[in-house]
């Protein structure tokens, strides 16, 4: 037979697709070991969290932007801002 002259019957005996079992098969593991390590770091990190309390660290937040003036930057650029806008027009 020569190279590039196959017949119907050598096509037939040939796989056209590889194997995909072994793909599928690695692929699985990989996802099992992903859950794995996710789980890990999930249940490792869950001891040292602490007690929550959003509306202290809102206020806290809140309390540190006026001491430190970003209050005054803030109403500076909306005035300024304002009459930008009322120069230019939009």
């Amino acid at each position: 037979m020569l190279i590039g002259e196959m017949s119907i019957l050598d096509w037939s005996q040939m796989s056209m697709l590889p194997d995909l079992s072994m793909l599928t098969a690695s692929l699985q593991d990989l996802g099992h070991q992903v859950a794995k390590e996710v789980n890990v770091l999930a249940t490792t990190d869950y001891g040292r969290l602490s007690r929550i309390d959003i509306l202290a660290d809102f206020q806290n937040a809140f309390q540190n932007f006026i001491k430190s003036g970003q209050v005054w930057a803030l109403g500076i650029g909306l005035v300024v801002g304002w009459v930008l806008h009322s120069f230019i027009g939009s």
